[in-house]
């Protein structure tokens, strides 16, 4: 019994690493994408879990002399349409 957890915790922090993998090559990939006027800082802001399928929303923030009340451009991505960040509408 113990070594069947043990089997299951271990593909479960396989399937962790590889969609943490996943999310960084994709917010790299927004990164190399952007210029570079776009955003001061670019921040995973979190995930929305659908039906079909989950949800990731990064958010760039740009400070630009606005230190209170910085501009935020919102971006999300999802498994289906392959890990790409696109911007909301």
């Amino acid at each position: 019994m113990e070594f069947a957890s043990t089997l299951k915790s271990g593909k479960y922090i396989y399937r962790l690493n590889l969609f943490s993998f996943q999310l960084d090559l994709a917010l790299a990939q927004l990164l190399n994408n952007c210029n570079a006027t776009d955003f001061d800082e670019l921040l995973f802001w979190g995930r929305v879990s659908g039906v079909k399928a989950d949800y990731y929303i990064a958010m760039g923030v740009c400070y630009n002399d606005r230190f209170e009340f910085p501009e935020k451009k919102f971006f999300w991505c999802s498994s289906a349409n392959n890990m790409q960040f696109e911007a909301f509408p």
